[in-house]
């Protein structure tokens, strides 16, 4: 009977072995193209940003496989609505079906400005009370929120640029009067181009909102330990850490947006 137990273990542990092993969980991380640095940013098929930085650190730490794939910013949020993609870095207010998709806790405040060539009013994000149209330089295919209205009505006239590069050369040669930009993007360029008109940042922003990553509804389970991941970096020096390497590594590279 001895041998017999003998013989049953050792049957057991062959077929334990021979079974495959249980997948890791994997997950498609849509990254908005052309790049938002210090958001979301490739140079030669290397992806990086405070967003991947955040996502390559949670995947890690629950050990979840991460793929990053280039979309355009139509294409990222419908891979999103699609179950083509799991999740991107996108903002509720940008998506024109939020409702459909889930969003984590914040990971940092996001704000947009405008931005000059001389100095705007203070105590204002966008002046408004010009007779003649004026024109603002913008990132094609982007939404823009707080400037829509006044694209469709006419009052001030918008003018597609491919990147923030493009737009702060175009904001020098006085193409357009103003540049609208993030303002860790506005940071990073103005420090990178050595430009040789001073730029100026309106007192006020256009928009404030929490930054987020947009997740699909069949990986509601991800988002607890998601939430949890972000509450810790937050509630520390970690994402500060992670923005300021951020900045500080692309200035390094010869990256152009």
């Amino acid at each position: 009977m001895r041998r017999y137990y003998q013989f049953l273990a050792i049957g057991l542990l062959y077929l334990g072995s021979s079974l495959p092993a249980h997948a890791k969980e994997s997950i498609l991380f849509a990254m908005v193209y052309p790049s938002v640095f210090p958001y979301t940013y490739s140079l030669k098929n290397e992806y990086d940003g405070i967003g991947p930085a955040v996502i390559r650190r949670w995947a890690e730490h629950h050990g979840i496989d991460v793929t990053f794939q280039s979309f355009s910013r139509q294409a990222a949020e419908a891979a999103l609505y699609l179950d083509k993609a799991d999740m991107s870095l996108l903002a509720p207010a940008w998506l024109a079906r939020a409702n459909t998709l889930l969003f984590s806790k914040p990971i940092l405040m996001h704000r947009e400005f405008l931005y000059a060539t001389s100095e705007i009013p203070k105590g204002t994000g966008l002046p408004d009370n010009n007779a003649v149209p004026f024109t603002i330089c913008v990132i094609e295919g982007f939404v823009y929120p707080a400037l829509d209205a006044g694209f469709m009505s006419g009052k001030y006239i918008r003018l597609s640029a491919t990147d923030g590069t493009t737009q702060l050369n175009m904001l020098q040669k006085g193409r357009c009067r103003f540049a609208h930009l993030s303002e860790l993007q506005a940071q990073w360029l103005i420090s990178k181009m050595g430009l040789e008109k001073v730029i100026y940042q309106a007192p006020m922003p256009l928009i404030e909102e929490a930054l987020t990553f947009a997740v699909t509804q069949r990986n509601k389970a991800l988002m607890p330990g998601l939430n949890a991941f972000i509450d810790k970096l937050n509630n520390s020096q970690e994402m500060k850490d992670i923005v300021a390497e951020q900045m500080a590594k692309a200035l390094k590279k010869k990256y152009r947006e």
